[in-house]
């Protein structure tokens, strides 16, 4: 039986364009399955960090979407680039899959894990820190769906090597290719892996990704740019990538990017995939 599903990604950007943000949730929530953020804070407040974050972001989140299930994983909180006069965070900090509100009639969830591959949950123990310093983490949820058909969801936001340093190839992201390759590899059967990968199309390290995935949605869909003008065109020009959707044992039905969005400095990306047979 063939079942076809709804996915966005985005990097929210820690809500800064919080009031585009919610609308953005509540033009999409009819139409998405499951979504997955990253740089998603799960705070106490309902208010803006001194950079424009919105500290209770999650729960905001949560009251617009109403979801069946929430899976949120804290990668680093109440910490502040040294690189930066303010403070970027004041709480917990990660990844979240969200299911829209039909998912507990379509899906049930077989397994979920969250993996870190480099560092550990709050690593950093000094408040002020290089942002390079920041651990890496790849949440995973094994589905059974109502037709009896299975796939998995990998959730992931990379490494980021610093300011100024770009998207290539580093030590430290040929480490996490092969760690996250890994981790992937270990699952059987129809899967989706998606987020900020931090890393540029050209770098080996993405390759990697490549060779063991196979179907590159940005590059096969011709997708110029996965940033928006809130990211600024002089960055934009240099680093036009840093968001991938990779797909295996799946229909892709649809894709696409709106690198026109002003929700986030990140664009979202819409996938609309089927598994099973007709």
């Amino acid at each position: 039986m063939k079942e076809t599903f709804s996915l966005i990604s985005l990097n929210c950007w820690n809500g800064r364009q919080f009031d585009d943000f919610i609308q953005f949730l509540k033009e999409t929530k009819a139409s998405t399955d499951i979504y997955c953020f990253q740089e998603m804070m799960d705070g106490n407040e309902p208010i803006h960090t001194a950079s424009g974050s919105r500290h209770n972001l999650l729960a905001e989140t949560k009251e617009i979407l109403r979801p069946t299930h929430t899976a949120f994983i804290n990668r680093q909180q109440f910490w502040q680039s040294k690189a930066k006069t303010y403070s970027r965070t004041h709480g917990p900090w990660g990844l979240a899959i969200i299911h829209g509100m039909s998912m507990s009639r379509r899906l049930a969830i077989e397994s979920w894990t969250n993996t870190f591959i480099v560092g550990s949950m709050d690593a950093c123990t000094d408040t002020e820190i290089d942002i390079d310093q920041l651990p890496v983490v790849l949440q995973k949820i094994c589905y059974v769906t109502a037709g009896g058909n299975r796939f998995t969801v990998f959730n992931f936001h990379g490494y980021y090597a610093g300011y100024g340093i770009g998207k290539g190839d580093t030590e430290v992201r040929f480490t996490q290719a092969k760690a996250v390759v890994t981790e992937l590899s270990i699952v059987k059967g129809a899967r989706i892996i998606c987020g900020d990968f931090n890393m540029s199309p050209e770098s080996n390290s993405l390759g990697a990704f490549e060779w063991l995935e196979g179907k590159n949605l940005i590059k096969e869909y011709n997708i110029p740019t996965t940033r928006t003008a809130l990211y600024g065109e002089e960055k934009r020009v240099a680093n036009p990538f840093a968001d991938y959707i990779f797909t295996k044992g799946m229909t892709v039905e649809s894709f696409r990017v709106d690198a026109q969005s002003k929700i986030s400095d990140h664009a979202p990306m819409f996938l609309t995939f089927s598994v099973g047979q007709d």
